[in-house]
Order: C-alpha cells, then sequence, then structure tokens
C-alpha cells in the first residue's frame, strides 16, 4: 500500500488497491487488514455478494434461484446488523452461501469495504435484487 500519483492531481493522493487472495485460509487476514488503519474519504469495492456464473440462467433476467436470493437476504441483514464475522466465515455456512460464492475473488471486496468501515457509520443498500438466477450486488 503506497501513495502514487492519479490523472489530474499534481501531488500524490493516497490509494490502496488490495488484491484478494484465493486462499481460503487467509480470508479473514486478508479482508481485515484495512480495518481502522486508514482514514479514507470514499472506499469503493467492486464485486458481487452472489456471483456463480456457472449457474446463470438466461431465462431469469428479473429474478434468482431460491438459494441466491436467501444468500442475498442473509448477507444484507448481516451487514445492516454489523455482524461481519459470520461474513467473513462464509465458507463455513449453508449450501446457500456455498453456491453464491463458489469462488471468493467477487466477494472479498466486500469484506475489504467493511473492514475498512467506521462503527456506526450509516450504510445503504442500493442495489438488492437477485438477477439471471445467481447473481446479486
Amino acid at each position: 500500500m503506497a501513495p502514487r500519483a492519479t490523472a489530474g492531481h499534481d501531488k500524490a493522493v493516497g490509494h490502496v488497491q488490495p488484491s484478494c487472495s484465493l486462499t481460503l485460509s487467509s480470508i479473514p487476514n486478508d479482508a481485515s487488514v484495512l480495518s481502522n488503519e486508514l482514514p479514507p474519504k470514499l472506499i469503493i469495492g467492486s464485486g458481487n455478494m452472489v456471483h456463480n456464473l456457472g449457474m446463470m440462467d438466461w431465462q431469469r433476467p428479473d429474478t434468482g434461484f431460491d438459494w441466491a436470493i436467501e444468500a442475498n437476504r442473509q448477507i444484507r441483514e448481516r451487514i445492516l446488523d454489523n455482524r461481519y464475522d459470520t461474513l467473513i466465515e462464509y465458507n463455513k455456512a449453508g449450501l446457500e452461501m456455498q453456491y453464491s460464492i463458489p469462488t471468493p475473488e467477487h466477494y472479498l471486496p466486500l469484506l475489504y469495504v467493511l473492514g475498512a468501515s467506521q462503527q456506526n457509520e450509516p450504510i445503504r443498500i442500493f442495489n438488492d435484487q437477485t438477477i439471471y438466477g445467481s447473481i446479486g450486488m
């Protein structure tokens, strides 16, 4: 993690671009590395809460499978209830979570953002739809 110059800025602006380890045993440590270490003004994480491209159904553009809808609901509730520890250990959760997160690279950005958030910081869910059977942001 190091400051770097940004296009349009004449001085160094702090940027952090954490990489996501695909080793499940390292997820809790990697994902919580930013917790209270940085005083950022804006944190952006891109990814999905439910991301199983192998099970996508092009005939379901406006809805998800039952397991995807349930996993999306569980993740949303845990975020809003500040139960981040249960999100970190998603691979120990039920089949809904295992189907929804077959590989962690699209899910881990969520953990980085949550790890860098401040306690009692307001959270707003702006995209709560599960689509194509197995995609949910």
